[in-house]
């Protein structure tokens, strides 16, 4: 479509998009359809520098000046990075929830009491 430098930026930032996404859904189904906002942030970003670099591309000026492509390119891998920045942060949105779930289930007397038997045990097993 443009040249295979650009057309493969592209493809890498379109694959880690997609999978952003789906790691946005799987985040907000976890955590009962909470926004996870830190990850649509990131989404956003890279979808500004998508369309710098699109205005970038929309002349021909990158055709003939390195420095234009360049620019371009560049745009595309922090919109690229900004994806990869959103799939983190929707795992991490996942991961809180459980922390959270540990945390609350630590709390539970089920889990004190087992705990206080274990810590009065004057030694291993057997003894």
């Amino acid at each position: 479509m443009f040249d295979r430098e650009i057309d493969g930026a592209i493809s890498q930032l379109i694959e880690q998009w997609d999978i952003a996404e789906r790691r946005i859904k799987k985040a907000e189904f976890v955590t009962a359809n909470q926004v996870v906002s830190s990850a649509i942030f990131d989404l956003r970003y890279a979808g500004r520098k998508l369309i710098d670099a699109h205005k970038l591309l929309s002349t021909d000026k990158w055709k003939d000046d390195p420095e234009e492509k360049s620019r371009i390119l560049a745009f595309l891998a922090d919109a690229t990075e900004d994806c990869v920045k959103s799939k983190h942060d929707a795992i991490d949105a996942m991961m809180l929830l459980c922390r959270r779930g540990l945390r609350g289930q630590k709390e539970g007397s089920a889990y004190q009491e087992s705990r206080s038997s274990f810590l009065t045990t004057s030694g291993p097993p057997g003894e």
